[in-house]
């Protein structure tokens, strides 16, 4: 399961360190180099599973921060975790009052940022899946890491089986070299083909179930439009996504054919 998170930092080397370490741990890492810009990503629809908040910072600080992405309801929630240098008692009392969850020590303890990373993820999915209703909570526990949801893509053709399984056959005769279409792209650095490919997936992948694939080439075509580059841990990612989702077709398949 990916995990998206955001680095609220204004210094360039902090930034550069964070996020190679981060993406190397596969985390999808987008950055903001102050509260405000933070707050606007959040106000476009960005979601994110954990923020890391700097203090201090120009136009608006960690603090400042927090308190009005509280506010907004799908992130009141939403584990920030402070980043300072200053682990005096008194900061750290500031920080908990704050609302913020937890704090990182500059410079980083590699291990503990993972650490308390991984651990703060998985204490908030525990705490959204025990607010669901209990046939949804079984669902999420059994099939966290299912790459396609049958039940989404009959939804989309109004519970039509026939063709929902021929949609699932022209996805693979339609798709099944974009894997090889987007490295040679990104190798030549044709980004309009780059962005006509994942454009395309973005409804392909979402009209099968595949929603992990269809939300994560939403978040890249996004980075194209704002002409950020994409970088390798993506391209990794997102390759891995789409052959993950090739590998489940013929098994949903199979299952449609036993269970409808």
């Amino acid at each position: 399961m990916l995990n998206y998170l955001l680095l609220v930092e204004d210094n360039p080397l902090n930034q550069q360190v964070a996020i190679e370490l981060l993406q190397q741990e596969n985390y999808i890492v987008e950055l903001a180099e102050n509260g405000q810009i933070a707050i606007d990503k959040i106000k476009q629809g960005q979601k994110y599973d954990l923020i890391l908040m700097d203090l201090q910072m120009p136009i608006m600080n960690g603090f400042d921060a927090v308190k009005i992405i509280q506010l907004l309801p799908e992130y009141n929630q939403c584990p920030i975790l402070a980043m300072t240098a200053n682990v005096l008692e008194i900061t750290k009392t500031a920080c908990l009052t704050a609302g913020m969850r937890d704090i990182v020590e500059k410079p980083f303890d590699i291990n503990l940022l993972f650490a308390k990373i991984k651990k703060w993820i998985n204490l908030q999915k525990e705490t959204n899946n025990n607010l669901l209703p209990p046939h949804l909570k079984e669902k999420a526990i059994t099939n966290t890491e299912q790459m396609i949801d049958p039940e989404i893509g009959l939804m989309m053709v109004v519970n039509n089986k026939a063709l929902y399984l021929t949609i699932l056959d022209d996805f693979i005769k339609n798709y099944e070299t974009s894997s090889a279409i987007l490295q040679k792209a990104w190798l030549q650095e044709d980004n309009k083909q780059v962005f006509e490919t994942i454009h395309s997936m973005i409804t392909a992948s979402g009209v099968i179930g595949a929603t992990q694939l269809s939300e994560f080439s939403k978040r890249l075509q996004t980075k194209i439009l704002s002409k950020n580059q994409i970088n390798k841990t993506e391209q990794t990612i997102y390759l891995q996504l789409i052959k993950q989702v090739m590998q489940s077709i013929p098994q949903v398949k199979m299952e449609l054919n036993d269970d409808y």
